[in-house]
């Protein structure tokens, strides 16, 4: 498990990268960090955030332990943002080899 430290060393990783090669609108890039701060927070064992990144919207890679699906705090959390942005989540699991479920979140400015 990551510590805290290593979390936000992740996150402002994503961020300035975003900045400094202008992926993302200033709008994206706070949006993201506001959903990394919420996530960090949930701090609950039941999904791992695997993944994320800012360019052409941004991107989420969520793991959750099978048969556990995407907690409910999570999903609301991405389709209670705003309606100036669409959500997508697809399932790409790999039941077999991990014993995991693994989402792909994606979100986008209409």
């Amino acid at each position: 498990m990551k510590s805290m430290q290593d979390i936000e060393d992740d996150r402002m990783f994503v961020i300035d990268t975003a900045r400094l090669h202008r992926l993302g609108t200033k709008e994206e890039i706070e949006l993201y960090e506001e959903l990394t701060l919420a996530m960090e927070l949930m701090n609950d064992e039941n999904f791992t955030v695997a993944g994320s990144g800012i360019g052409g919207g941004l991107d989420f890679s969520i793991v959750t332990p099978y048969p556990h699906g995407l907690p409910e705090r999570v999903g609301a959390l991405f389709f209670n943002i705003s309606p100036e942005f669409k959500v997508k989540v697809k399932e790409d699991s790999q039941y077999t080899y991990n014993c995991e479920r693994h989402f792909q979140i994606k979100i986008e400015k209409i």
